[in-house]
């Protein structure tokens, strides 16, 4: 069986979410680019903005300008739940200013929250995707098995060290092979197309 391509899924998984989440209402799924990285700490995902700056290298893929990376981490794919990758996912989107799309928003930082706040916050949201994306895209989310995700040749630095390339895109991506591990009890064989 060949791998699955988890990328279209996810991104219509985040279309989903910011049409029927009212709280991520004023999101664009068309500029955040999910890609698969390498650990950090605990982290099952991050997030961060591609244009934090005037000068920031712009990435295009696809002929689309992205705004946002949204990271996948091991842990994603081999130690979580389906109802856990969704909260991962509604967590990175929920960092996401909705009022001025193209940044992260400063007070949704988990530096400016407790864990509490943050834990509550995302309950809700969590709650709320749930009960509004219905068990087939969570199901979705339960694949057992290889599958592909873009990851970076090439990332783009935005912060610090000097970069010379002022553009990124396609041609600095490649589909990495991962095997997401997932409970039997919550495993599917035909994820939605």
């Amino acid at each position: 069986m060949a791998p699955l391509r988890l990328a279209p899924l996810l991104d219509r998984l985040c279309t989903e979410l910011i049409e029927r989440v009212p709280a991520l209402h004023g999101l664009d799924a068309r500029r955040i680019l999910i890609v698969a990285g390498q650990a950090r700490g605990a982290a099952r995902a991050s997030i961060r903005s591609l244009a934090p700056a005037t000068r920031a290298p712009l990435v295009h893929v696809a002929g689309q300008r992205k705004l946002f990376e949204l990271t996948l981490r091991p842990l994603w794919f081999r130690q979580s739940t389906p109802g856990r990758r969704l909260e991962s996912i509604v967590h990175e989107l929920w960092h996401i200013d909705a009022s001025a799309p193209d940044r992260l928003a400063r007070d949704r930082q988990h530096r400016t929250l407790s864990r509490q706040q943050v834990a509550t916050a995302i309950g809700q949201l969590c709650a709320n995707a749930r009960a509004l994306v219905g068990p087939k895209f969570l199901a979705s989310l339960a694949v057992d098995g290889p599958v592909l995700l873009p990851a970076w040749l090439t990332r783009p630095v935005l912060t610090g060290e000097p970069q010379q390339r002022r553009q990124f895109g396609d041609r600095d991506l490649f589909l990495q092979q991962i095997t997401m591990v997932t409970r039997a009890t919550a495993r599917v064989k035909d994820p939605i197309n």
